[in-house]
């Protein structure tokens, strides 16, 4: 003869503990994507940060400092950016063969590499960020510095109905890499690669 025992007193105890442990690791995985999403949060404003500084230094450099020096004049002229501008002069000839010039014609002493932060020819230090930014291609556009406007007679497009186009002349198209980073932290950072027609 087999006796059954009516004993359920256990079963409310392993429930009360099984209900614990899923509540115990639902409130786990909620603080665990909390902390998450807050470091993501955090490494977002921090790149946003760089991202801006390197942004700002694009503007820098294709608006003012190449416009100011493709004539001739040395980096060291650019005295206006005294303290945000840090210019090494031994880089000034390599610069300006930059500007005017194919890779294959640049100053012996210019480092070709990609890297903006190796050999950098403009650095911008605006604390706490700087920036490195580097011509690392030169490619001849369509017409020349010289000031002729011989070329817009010469070339010129037909579009239908409207009669003559004449495109733009860029002398020159620039493949700049710019780096912006925390000088506290380089782990902070944002890299831009940019074409930019003079």
């Amino acid at each position: 003869m087999m006796r059954y025992l009516e004993n359920k007193e256990g079963v409310a105890l392993m429930m009360a503990l099984i209900l614990s442990v899923i509540a115990l690791a639902i409130v786990s995985a909620l603080l665990y994507f909390v902390v998450q999403s807050t470091e993501i949060s955090g490494f977002q404003k921090r790149y946003r940060t760089a991202h801006e500084a390197a942004k700002g230094s694009i503007e820098l450099i294709t608006k003012e400092i190449i416009s100011g020096t493709i004539g001739g004049d040395p980096l060291s002229s650019m005295d206006q950016y005294r303290g945000l501008l840090k210019v090494n002069p031994a880089q000034d000839t390599c610069f300006s063969s930059k500007l005017i010039g194919p890779v294959a014609d640049w100053h012996a002493s210019c480092d070709k590499s990609m890297d903006p932060k190796n050999v950098p020819d403009v650095t911008l230090s605006f604390p706490p960020f700087t920036a490195y930014g580097k011509i690392v291609d030169t490619v001849p556009g369509n017409t020349d510095t010289s000031g002729h406007d011989e070329l817009d007679a010469n070339i010129s497009v037909v579009r239908s109905g409207s009669g003559l186009f004449t495109p733009p002349h860029y002398p020159y198209m620039y493949r700049i890499e710019v780096l912006g980073e925390r000088e506290t932290n380089p782990d902070e950072r944002a890299q831009f690669s940019v074409l930019y027609a003079y």
